[in-house]
């Protein structure tokens, strides 16, 4: 099987979709360049378990509801049209770790 860290974006992008076969505990958000009605870019999830793909979701969804999208869910993820950059929404105020190095640390109040 392939280092994930070896697949390009393209890689990503063109691979078909793939019914999940299981549990993941990683998603890589791949931006497509088609837009949702919403405004914002589709993306294309591919669904990870340790290191192997169990799952291609392919250029259904603008957002991301980690928690479902009817719960009080505390960060939504979508896509920036124009940028292709991923925005992470939250519902409270968060701040940053004291001892910021090469982890992004943030924690929601």
């Amino acid at each position: 099987m392939k280092d994930l860290n070896e697949y390009t974006r393209q890689e990503l992008l063109d691979m078909p979709y793939k019914e999940p076969d299981g549990p993941f505990n990683q998603v890589i958000i791949v931006p497509t360049d088609l837009i949702h009605d919403s405004g914002y870019r589709r993306m294309n999830f591919v669904l990870v378990l340790d290191d192997d793909i169990v799952g291609v979701i392919r250029s259904y969804s603008d957002v991301i509801y980690p928690n479902g999208p009817f719960c009080n869910a505390s960060l939504r993820i979508d896509c920036l049209a124009k940028s292709s950059c991923i925005r992470l929404n939250m519902n409270s105020l968060c701040t940053l770790d004291d001892h910021v190095n090469e982890d992004f640390i943030f924690y929601q109040k």
